[in-house]
């Protein structure tokens, strides 16, 4: 005889088994069996932002979550304070593309991640955005616009 019997609690569990039949009883067995919690609490371990580079001139970045367990949300702030206040938004992947907030400099981005038990830590990083400035050469100008020298040292002015 085989049946199935489902475990209401972690720990030890003792079951308690009679058969019985239109004539008779059985006497009562008693079995114990440990019911082990195999789940692994959600636990942030590292943030990191662009690959790891420091600083970025685009608003938008990529963050790589590094974790323990199975999250099934997340969020973000750029504040430990605003945490509590962000949305939780549902766990894809730990590529995340996360936009910057308008202004540049430093930038501290903070995540926390949760399942059906229970939240992470927060754990945060920092990166620097900084402004595009485009790079433009107009000219060269050697010993100022002589053709021909003698000497093996040249001065050089460039715009």
């Amino acid at each position: 005889i085989k049946i199935s019997h489902s475990l209401t609690k972690f720990g030890s569990n003792t079951l308690y088994v009679q058969l019985k039949n239109t004539l008779n009883e059985s006497n009562v067995k008693v079995v114990t069996i440990n019911y082990v919690d195999t789940h692994i609490n959600v636990q942030m371990q590292s943030l990191i932002i662009n690959d790891g580079n420091p600083s970025t001139t685009d608003i938008n970045v990529n963050l790589y979550l590094q974790y323990l367990g199975q999250p099934t949300h997340f969020r973000i702030a750029e504040s430990v304070e605003a945490i509590p206040n962000a949305n939780w938004e549902v766990f894809v992947s730990n590529n995340i593309l996360y936009n910057l907030s308008s202004g540049y400099g430093n930038k501290n981005i903070y995540v926390q991640i949760k399942d059906s038990r229970g939240e992470s830590n927060i754990i945060g990083s920092l990166i620097a955005y900084i402004q595009y400035i485009e790079l433009a050469l107009q000219s060269i100008i050697i010993n100022l616009g002589e053709e021909a020298t003698t000497s093996n040292i040249v001065s050089v002015n460039f715009n």
